[in-house]
């Protein structure tokens, strides 16, 4: 008795990337090279960002949600940073933890 076996080749696939997928996974390669001068310079920054952020939340009296999420996401940043995460976690947490720290320091200014 005899079993047919087929095997996936990806270079036969139909699904395409996006060319911005493309560049992204192309631009985490180049990162993952320094990973240890990607997570000090994240540890700085997203620091940084957060208490500012904190500072402006606590002196404007803003809803308290505003600083749930602000240091939620600044701890989230730094403890994937000191777990040594890969590079992806600590670069997509830090954009992350940027954006909303930037839009509540522009909001509470």
């Amino acid at each position: 008795m005899a079993t047919i076996s087929r095997t996936y080749h990806p270079s036969r696939s139909a699904h395409k990337f996006h060319p911005v997928a493309l560049w992204y996974k192309a631009f985490m390669k180049t990162l993952s090279f320094s990973h240890f001068a990607v997570v000090s310079l994240v540890i700085a920054l997203s620091g940084g960002h957060g208490g500012i952020a904190v500072m402006k939340i606590l002196e404007n009296h803003a809803p308290l949600w505003q600083l749930i999420i602000s240091v939620c996401f600044t701890i989230a940043t730094l403890v994937v940073c000191l777990a040594q995460n890969s590079t992806r976690w600590v670069v997509n947490l830090f954009i992350l933890s940027t954006f909303l720290n930037v839009v509540f320091i522009v909001v509470n200014f």
